[in-house]
């Protein structure tokens, strides 16, 4: 993994020899090889995001005209590069054509690495360079930006009815009343709601409201009740009381 001091290929005639002999029981001496070509993670399938939990590096090395093909049986102390010197070993052992590499029987000798590109410039009248959207920072971002909610609203007595809201409440009934003009009126939570057909109805079974009501009165006075409420344009409407 020397760098700065890292050895050069060797590309006489011998070193290719002895290349080729690497892996079979002729293999005589050490070499240094050239990466050449492309090195590929194997482990990492060309499709989809599974991969393995350990590198397992392929590429081919070079000596002067031999060529050979090999694999990390064990990732190897330096990642290779193309263009990187690697020491192998007389030990190392072949699986076929493949030359089989360990930490033990192969070495890498970085060379300079190459800088990374300079992000795109963007097309005079193009739209800029794309850059990844971060999720997080914009989420964040949102909650800081939006106003804190609103404190619960009590849900108890008349004031708490929105526009057209309906819905029970309980409340203690002041008294009954028959309006002139006709129709029932509960007194009930310092309002005057006014009975739905449907409740006068079944109040008045057919009697007149100033006759009913008088004798209905004390029975409701004073209790609490569940009102069956909606708030209208005209004021509050009692649909059904329990």
């Amino acid at each position: 993994m020397a760098k700065g001091k890292a050895p050069k290929a060797d590309d006489s005639p011998e070193a290719a020899a002895a290349l080729a002999a690497l892996g079979t029981p002729q293999a005589s001496q050490d070499v240094v090889a050239l990466i050449v070509g492309d090195v590929v993670d194997a482990s990492r399938p060309r499709y989809g995001n599974a991969s393995s939990s350990q590198r397992m590096l392929t590429f081919s090395v070079r000596c002067g005209t031999t060529t050979r093909r090999c694999y990390e049986a064990a990732p190897l102390k330096a990642e290779a590069f193309t263009g990187d010197a690697i020491l192998i070993k007389r030990s190392a052992t072949a699986v076929g054509d493949l030359l089989k590499l360990e930490p033990t029987t192969a070495e890498v000798f970085c060379g300079d690495r190459p800088p990374p590109p300079p992000p795109p410039k963007p097309k005079e009248g193009g739209p800029p360079p794309f850059e990844p959207f971060d999720v997080e920072a914009a989420a964040k971002a949102s909650r800081e930006r939006r106003p804190p909610p609103p404190p619960p609203k009590a849900r108890t007595g008349l004031s708490s009815f929105d526009p057209k809201e309906r819905r029970s409440v309980a409340l203690v009934v002041e008294g009954l009343e028959a309006p002139e003009d006709g129709g029932v009126v509960i007194r009930a939570g310092g309002e005057r709601l006014a009975a739905s057909a449907p409740l006068q109805k079944f109040l008045l079974r057919g009697s007149d409201a100033k006759t009913v009501i008088p004798k209905l009165a004390p029975h409701f006075a004073g209790k609490t009740l569940s009102l069956d409420v909606e708030r209208t344009a005209a004021g509050f409407v009692v649909h059904n009381l329990s």
